[in-house]
């Protein structure tokens, strides 16, 4: 409780604001900004990656820019989402998330939106890193 005591008031000296009643003491995981984190690994809330598989074919380009935002939220869960998500980002150039052209989709990029959305909804957990592994960098 001593170092509980001193983090909440090293809080207080730079002028933060905790409410307490919001807070979850001891517990094992919760939920930060989209995430599930707990101990051991970081992973997208389930009731998140769930969405996807009932997205249908977007018709216009800022139905697309939804996904590809979702696409680039998740993205470090995602194997090879560049790979996928570059075919799908061409539909997008020279527009605005906003405009509502109709997009014409090739069987290309239609098994890209497929592949991703699947990559989606299997989405894996990210583990912490062990402080005394070594580790390489490709």
């Amino acid at each position: 409780m001593l170092d509980l005591d001193r983090v909440l008031l090293r809080l207080s000296d730079f002028g933060l604001l905790i409410s307490l009643n919001k807070c979850a003491f001891g517990a094992s995981k919760g939920h930060f900004l989209g995430y599930l984190v707990s101990k051991d690994c970081i992973q997208p809330l389930p009731e998140k990656v769930k969405v996807p598989l009932d997205f249908s074919l977007p018709k216009f380009v800022e139905q697309l820019c939804r996904v590809l935002a979702m696409i680039k939220f998740y993205h470090k869960f995602l194997k090879d989402a560049a790979k996928v998500k570059s075919c799908l980002n061409n539909l997008t150039k020279r527009k605005s998330k906003s405009d509502k052209t109709p997009l014409f989709w090739t069987e290309n990029e239609e098994t890209a939106f497929k592949k991703v959305k699947k990559k989606i909804a299997d989405v894996s957990l990210l583990a912490h890193p062990l402080p005394k592994q070594n580790y390489l960098l490709l």
